[in-house]
């Protein structure tokens, strides 16, 4: 398989001590792709770190274990005492987001992983899993640990070569006080509107690069685009 191709920002990030990172992509997405690479970059730092999976497999790395999320529910927090650093893949659950909350609290690194495909989405999926009295508090506890969300789409581009499209929202001071104050729904407008700012990558305008990069072509863009009025838009800018 070739290597995965993670952005820089993200290998950045990775390397972070402590801290909430989100990652989002469905199984359409190539996620396993990248948590193999992001593993084996923690492997090399002789990291050691536990994977919650839907079903436990055997670890192809030395410092990594790979558990269940049953496993955390009957065993509690002794279980990833000695972890580094901790991903929970597929999130679906409301105690799943509890326990990875906690766990970058108590000054661990944590990946919480969605089958959703951008940040927006994801913040909607986890305020859905609590009680209205309940959401707004784990969504504030969340949103100030995570430092940045990174979505991917795994897409068959040209001459069957396999490339990547995805949102990278690096979650500055300034970011995370406009979800703060104006909302969610609020800061998914304001993303149409973000022109490489902060390191902001939108979905439609990873698109825009690999159709400047003749990775995909023109058709394959507006199939894969979420907001297809906005990537026209981006279109015209440049030309196209």
């Amino acid at each position: 398989m070739k290597d995965f191709l993670m952005p820089e920002v993200m290998r950045e990030n990775l390397a972070r001590r402590q801290g909430l990172l989100l990652v989002n992509g469905n199984r359409f997405s190539g996620i396993e792709k990248f948590f193999l690479s992001a593993i084996k970059q923690f492997d090399s730092e002789k990291r050691s770190g536990t994977v919650f999976l839907r079903d436990t497999v055997k670890s192809p790395f030395k410092h990594w274990s790979y558990k269940t999320i049953d496993d955390l529910v009957s065993s509690g927090s002794v279980m990833v005492k000695d972890s580094e650093v901790l991903i929970f893949e597929n999130i679906s659950k409301s105690f799943e987001v509890e326990a990875a909350i906690e766990c970058a609290e108590e000054g661990r690194l944590v990946i919480m992983h969605f089958c959703n495909q951008s940040l927006v989405s994801t913040i909607h999926k986890v305020l859905s899993l609590f009680p209205d009295a309940r959401a707004q508090h784990m969504f504030w506890r969340m949103l100030d640990l995570l430092s940045l969300s990174y979505s991917q789409y795994e897409i068959e581009g040209e001459n069957n070569e396999t490339v990547f499209a995805g949102e990278i929202i690096p979650l500055s001071p300034e970011l995370k006080k406009e979800i703060y104050t104006k909302g969610v729904d609020s800061f998914e407008e304001r993303l149409r509107n973000i022109d490489d700012e902060n390191g902001v990558v939108t979905f439609n305008q990873s698109l825009l690069q690999l159709l400047i990069r003749r990775k995909i072509s023109l058709q394959k863009a507006f199939e894969f685009s979420k907001d297809p009025q906005d990537l026209d838009s981006l279109l015209k800018k440049v030309g196209i």
